[in-house]
């Protein structure tokens, strides 16, 4: 199992036209057609209900809005088209970049409960390596 991280770009309803989100001199030129929500609130709790039920999403975590750490056996590439799918089926933005994750290598500020589920699967990937550590047997040291 290999961990990625999907980074998208949750939007809230805005019109394009007036928004400084859109504004923004060094923001990407998007297709903006697909931005068009300014009549409802964009509801992402089915597009999450969805987007963790299939049973190659082994873990995930989602502690932070535009983000989850996806625990899967499915390729980035899988992964990426499953969002896209899901997003486009719930009216959300599929604009996304999916990136593979090294839990042994981490630093940032969060609650200390985001921080027990990396640790709980740093160790539980630790366990799965494919190859015994370099420790010398006791005795010879």
């Amino acid at each position: 199992m290999k961990y990625y991280a999907v980074v998208f770009d949750r939007i809230t309803p805005v019109t394009p036209n007036n928004s400084p989100l859109f504004n923004m001199p060094n923001r990407p030129a998007y297709d903006t057609s697909q931005f068009s929500y300014n009549r409802e609130v964009l509801n992402y709790t089915g597009f999450h209900n969805d987007f963790i039920k299939p049973q190659a999403v082994h873990k995930w975590w989602h502690y932070m809005e535009s983000l989850y750490i996806i625990g899967t056996d499915w390729s980035s590439q899988e992964l990426s088209e499953h969002f896209t799918k899901t997003a486009q089926a719930h009216g959300i933005p599929n604009v996304h970049i999916v990136l593979e994750v090294n839990l042994l290598s981490r630093f940032g500020f969060l609650p200390k409960d985001a921080w027990e589920w990396i640790e709980n699967e740093k160790r539980s990937s630790e366990r799965e390596l494919p190859f015994a550590p370099l420790v010398p047997p006791k005795g010879q040291q």
